[in-house]
């Protein structure tokens, strides 16, 4: 029987004869690969530049912030080939950036013996007025390429905004900063693109079987690539996905496809055209189909609700939870992450849609450390446990099953006494999130027919014949009352089914994958000042001491600044100088600034105020931005009189 003619069991049968068989087929060579872990290098040139500035070199300085950005994110399996290697490289090959070309790329690419090869171009840029001040936005693409075959297996277009500004700061300045959020965003959304590596189990008349299916986020139709070691071998289109395996389509093979090949997803990069649209996000245009079939497009829009249902809550390749971000938060005297969240289109509803937030925290896996119910779109893990589902709030178990098309749970099926440790100032941490959401029963792929409580279930017939009088004509039961029969003119007949709870509404509960935030956060206590006193006059020079915040990880990178305004609420006109970093300086011990020329900054202010920042410089992005967009835990204020 021909792979294309298999259908229900025997279609069954069929692959979990090829499992058995791949497992058979593979097993030594198995055991041998497991002990080989090989390092990838992803080399970053010099972007491209539409718009150049007179100020900065923008594209040598995006592909270092990129490179920079990859680097934060990378595990021990990855890293970054170093600047120096690629500039030599180039100019041995004689390639003067930015290198364009595919071949010239791949040259490039095996010239500094790395995987892949990450270019880009800055499509355009802007300072614009906003609150607070100035800012700069800069349009860049970011694009990865394979060296072993120079297909583009992954991309992001985003912009980067620099924080708020004031009016008197450098375009440098701005532009930099903007590359270095523009940076942080595409690295961000290129690995949330990158799927768990799928190895080919066995093949089959044109199409091999590989160990991955909708659980880690393969779909119908997507296009792959089939690697050995860093080769291309053969390209391929995904078919037939259950949960945990799938088939791929081979397209095109010039060196034939083999069990212990690894798959990998290609993503998509939209064209740019540089245009600003009207919040500032680039304009992209994609490819659509031309037919204009209505019904078509409904399809694709039911299929992708379906999938969210049904593969553990995730939508095609995206998760419907985006942007995860954990960001240090100390506003009163208790430690803390934020930990915030959006949306995609799919799961914004009033009825349907989110019903409740669950934060895991690192360490912790019995129960979730903080909950919040929907519509909130953050929430805070601290050291007293706000809002921890150990001090009353609710949290709901679904013993580890996500998603779903049945009504197994017609209520929030809730969770059992919940254990959170307190939180550590001092400690970094990383965060997942996951929704509780609900849907009509309806909305299923196999709705129930009548279930639920405090409902009522009944069958109503209606008959007749059309005539001038005018009356209506019913027969049938109800659950409650018994039989009415009438006669009269107008008739329809069938038969309604309802379920459910409160007068008829039910929801049927499922949880989704848990979404990891985008990098650590670390709790840190507010510094606490030494001197000058509060208040004290201006010297002139002034070094400012405080004590260390240093909490139970002894050895983390703490930076300390020190922020001078003439606002006590430290606005836009703010000035962070003596930046200096400390690892070793144990809690409660003091450190000081280093002198500072308190008197050449605002020198028309009867009085200034002083305040120290701390964060651990290895978060990502960084602790709460506050009104100056400065990324620091803040100690309170002191005063300076003149």
């Amino acid at each position: 029987m021909k792979l294309s003619t298999m259908s229900g069991v025997s279609g069954r049968f069929a692959r979990i004869g090829a499992l058995l068989l791949a497992a058979v087929s593979i097993g030594i060579a198995g055991k041998a690969n497991a002990q080989i872990t090989e390092t990838e290098r992803y080399a970053v040139t010099p972007f491209g530049v539409r718009v150049p500035s007179q100020e900065l070199s923008l594209g040598t300085e995006a592909g270092d912030k990129v490179r920079d950005a990859l680097g934060q994110v990378f595990s021990r399996n990855r890293e970054t080939v170093p600047s120096d290697q690629v500039a030599r490289a180039m100019r041995d090959l004689g390639l003067i950036p930015p290198v364009t070309r595919p071949a010239d790329l791949l040259r490039l690419g095996d010239a500094v013996d790395a995987n892949y090869i990450v270019t880009g171009e800055v499509a355009n840029w802007r300072v614009v007025d906003v609150p607070g001040g100035k800012q700069a936005q800069v349009i860049m693409s970011v694009q990865i390429r394979t060296v072993g075959g120079g297909v583009p297996v992954n991309g992001a277009v985003v912009t980067g905004r620099s924080a708020p500004r004031a009016d008197d700061t450098s375009v440098a300045t701005m532009l930099s900063d903007a590359l270095v959020d523009g940076a942080f965003h595409a690295t961000s959304e290129m690995e949330s693109n990158i799927l768990p590596s799928a190895t080919v189990l066995n093949t089959l008349e044109g199409q091999a079987l590989v160990n991955k299916g909708a659980r880690s986020g393969f779909k119908n139709g997507m296009k792959v690539i089939f690697m050995r070691g860093r080769d291309q071998v053969s390209e391929g289109v995904v078919t037939n996905v259950d949960p945990d395996s799938g088939f791929v389509r081979i397209t095109r093979g010039s060196k034939g496809v083999q069990p212990g090949d690894k798959i990998q997803a290609i993503v998509d990069l939209p064209a740019v055209n540089g245009v600003f649209g009207g919040n500032g996000d680039p304009k992209t245009s994609v490819r659509r189909s031309s037919s204009g079939n209505q019904g078509l497009f409904s399809m694709l829009i039911l299929l992708v609700i379906l999938g969210f249902l049904l593969l553990g809550g995730r939508a095609g390749d995206n998760t419907p939870i985006g942007n995860v971000t954990a960001e240090a938060f100390t506003p009163s005297t208790s430690p803390g992450v934020r930990v915030s969240w959006t949306l995609d289109a799919f799961t914004r509803g009033n009825n349907e849609g989110p019903y409740r937030w669950q934060v895991w925290r690192q360490g912790v896996n019995t129960n979730p450390v903080a909950t919040v119910l929907a519509p909130a779109s953050s929430v805070v893990d601290d050291t007293v446990g706000t809002y921890s589902p150990a001090n009353g709030t609710s949290w709901d178990d679904f013993g580890g099953i996500t998603g779903g098309n049945s009504c197994t749970n017609g209520s929030p099926p809730g969770g059992g006494t919940p254990t959170v440790p307190a939180l550590q100032p001092g400690v970094p941490m990383t965060y997942s999130v996951e929704m509780v959401y609900r849907v009509d029963p309806n909305s299923l792929p196999f709705p129930p027919n009548t279930t639920g409580s405090g409902g009522s279930t009944g069958t109503t017939s209606t008959s007749g014949t059309t005539s001038s009088s005018g009356t209506t004509s019913t027969s049938g039961t109800t659950s409650t009352s018994g039989t009415t029969s009438t006669s009269g003119t107008t008739s329809t007949s069938g038969t309604t089914s309802t379920s459910g709870t409160s007068g008829g509404q039910q929801y049927c509960y499922f949880v989704s994958v848990r979404v990891p935030a985008s990098g650590q956060a670390t709790p840190l206590q507010k510094p606490n000042l030494i001197a000058p006193i509060d208040p004290s006059n201006d010297s002139g020079t002034t070094n400012f001491s405080f004590q260390s915040v240093r909490g139970l990880d002894p050895t983390i990178p703490l930076e300390y600044v020190v922020q001078i305004s003439p606002d006590v609420l430290f606005g836009s006109q703010s000035v962070t100088v003596n930046a200096f970093v400390d690892t070793s300086t144990a809690f409660g011990q003091t450190l000081a600034s280093g002198a500072v020329n308190t008197g050449s900054l605002f020198p028309t202010s009867s009085q200034i105020y002083w305040r120290i920042g701390v964060r651990n410089v290895a978060d990502v992005p960084g602790p709460v931005p506050d009104s100056s967009g400065k990324r620091y835990i803040w100690s309170g204020a002191r005063r300076l009189n003149r």
